[in-house]
């Protein structure tokens, strides 16, 4: 072999070896480039699990307390009915007056106002007795089946001499429907 063939060679090794560690050295910074996006990806991945994992516990804590929950509707749905229901709420307030031996005088329903998901019912109501009856019969319309806001109490003379007042109570019933 001549020393020109041999340089050639040598050239064509030399350049061979060049492109091929070139080529190699891309195919690495190609793998180490899909392993940085594996490993984004397997941190995404993490996150979401991590976040199902926490729906999940979320889940069977609302699972687990479901019976609370559905206890807890029925009360509600007792406090807020779905319709006004004014008959059985007189019932109710004449039955809480004579509970405590006060005489319920007069109920007066005020025009409903709508709020967001729920009406509002005013209401008026007299009442003559005693002020220590008062004092129960406010504790048990607090504690009714029907879910009862009281904005005002007013106290005057009743009827007949003191200690009977005449006792006005002004609030607000609620049901669900429109």
């Amino acid at each position: 072999m001549t020393l020109r063939a041999m340089d050639r060679s040598t050239l064509f090794l030399i350049v061979f070896a060049i492109i091929a560690a070139l080529v190699l050295g891309y195919f690495i910074y190609r793998q180490v480039g899909i392993r940085a996006d594996l490993h984004d990806e397997i941190e995404v991945e993490a996150g979401r699990i991590e976040a199902a994992e926490s729906r999940l516990d979320y889940l069977k804590d609302l699972e687990a307390r479901s019976d609370e929950m559905e206890e807890s509707l029925e009360i509600m749905a007792q406090l807020i009915p779905d319709h006004p229901l004014e008959p059985e709420l007189i019932i109710l307030l004449n039955d809480a007056a004579e509970a405590v031996d006060i005489g319920m005088l007069q109920v007066r329903f005020d025009e409903r106002i709508e709020q967001e998901g729920y009406m509002e019912m005013p209401i008026n109501l007299s009442f003559e007795g005693r002020y220590l009856q008062a004092i129960e019969l406010l504790k048990s319309l607090a504690g009714s089946d029907r879910g009862i806001r009281i904005d005002d109490i007013r106290m005057g003379r009743g009827s007949e001499e003191l200690p009977f007042l005449n006792i006005l109570v002004r609030g607000s019933v609620f049901y669900a429907g429109n």
